[in-house]
């Protein structure tokens, strides 16, 4: 089992395999998204984080590791400090929460503080959840300076501190995250004495089938084929794209083409055909032979582009209508891509 199919650690592939042992909980992972998703500053939301995992050193936790005597709240002397009596229970964070004006019914006073963020991001606009984060921070830092600095801060400093910071972050944020147009890639078209071979592909799971999308065009946008081809015993959406890449060299060696560009907008299967390390991947038989392949060639590149820039192959690959078996057009595409090559052509010149 790993967590994705390259043959490399990653982040991103230790993530993915965390979440095939243990899944994520929807409703934990609709938290965390909407959580990672506020404006605020990183450190805030990581705080956040480590409250919810249980991961400070509150007075109940350092007492479990035999650090401290007990595990008695130092800021009330009464009870046991847990992260909900940090954050939510004693009078201090009390006040704070009513100084802001939220409220909760009693039975919700025994969440955790996980079940009591999913509640209250449930019961307020999402305009709010940064005053919430911030605040959850500012109370921590509070009972630390009390703690460790025996410096107090007030009920009405804290939230006048709190409202302050938000606003000057609604201030900041849109010099900080400028709103850009979005403009959609579009497909460039090869320099002459080129084709370009854009290819796409579709996958199945359950059946592990897939079908790659394959079309060959000039300079000036004509099509000069294009294929559509049916493949089984795939195991991974990875080897799919894998496989399309294979198509595409081979249909462009059949038509007779020498100088090619091999375009696909899976940025992972470009940066291994790119590459002159050795892949250790899965898919390396794969990788090893397009390469292969591509030094027969006059000249053979490869690069990547966004779906949007992919069109007319990944509608290929998806459309269900070309039937199961392989197909092939020379100098012509079906009539279910044609309007996507027209666009296409339309962009290079527009009106």
């Amino acid at each position: 089992m790993s967590g994705d199919h390259s043959g490399s650690y990653s982040v991103k592939s230790g993530y993915r395999l965390l979440s095939q042992v243990g899944p994520v909980d929807a409703t934990d992972k609709q938290l965390y998204k909407s959580m990672w998703s506020i404006s605020c500053p990183s450190k805030m939301k990581i705080q956040v984080w480590k409250f919810i995992q249980n991961m400070c050193l509150i007075m109940y936790n350092l007492y479990n590791r035999r650090i401290v005597p007990d595990a008695l709240c130092p800021m009330c002397n009464q009870y046991i400090e847990t992260i909900e009596h940090v954050l939510l229970d004693y009078e201090f964070p009390k006040s704070v929460w009513q100084g802001f004006g939220y409220s909760w019914p009693s039975h919700v006073a025994a969440y955790s503080l996980q079940d009591w963020l999913l509640w209250i991001f449930s019961h307020i606009p999402s305009i709010k959840f940064v005053e919430i984060i911030i605040t959850l921070w500012a109370i921590w830092f509070a009972r630390n300076r009390k703690i460790y600095e025996g410096k107090s801060q007030t009920k009405d400093s804290l939230i006048t501190w709190v409202k302050s910071y938000c606003l000057k972050l609604e201030t900041l944020s849109p010099r900080l995250n400028p709103v850009s147009p979005q403009t959609l890639a579009r497909w460039i078209p090869p320099t002459s004495h080129f084709v370009k071979a854009n290819y796409d592909a579709s996958f199945c799971s359950s059946s592990l089938h897939s079908y790659s999308g394959v079309v060959i065009r000039d300079s000036d946008g004509l099509v000069l084929g294009s294929c559509r081809r049916a493949s089984t015993w795939v195991v991974t959406p990875f080897a799919a794209e894998a496989t399309a890449a294979l198509h595409a060299l081979l249909f462009a060696i059949d038509l007779g083409f020498t100088s090619v560009i091999l375009e696909g907008d899976s940025l992972s299967i470009t940066r291994k055909l790119q590459s002159k390390e050795c892949d250790i991947s899965e898919i390396s038989a794969l990788i090893w032979d397009v390469q292969q392949l591509s030094k027969s060639l006059h000249a053979c590149s490869f690069l990547h582009t966004p779906r949007s820039g992919n069109k007319v192959a990944h509608l290929l690959a998806k459309s269900d209508s070309l039937g199961p078996d392989d197909r092939f057009w020379v100098e012509e595409v079906p009539s279910v891509v044609r309007q996507a090559v027209a666009e296409d052509r339309r962009l290079l010149d527009p009106p």
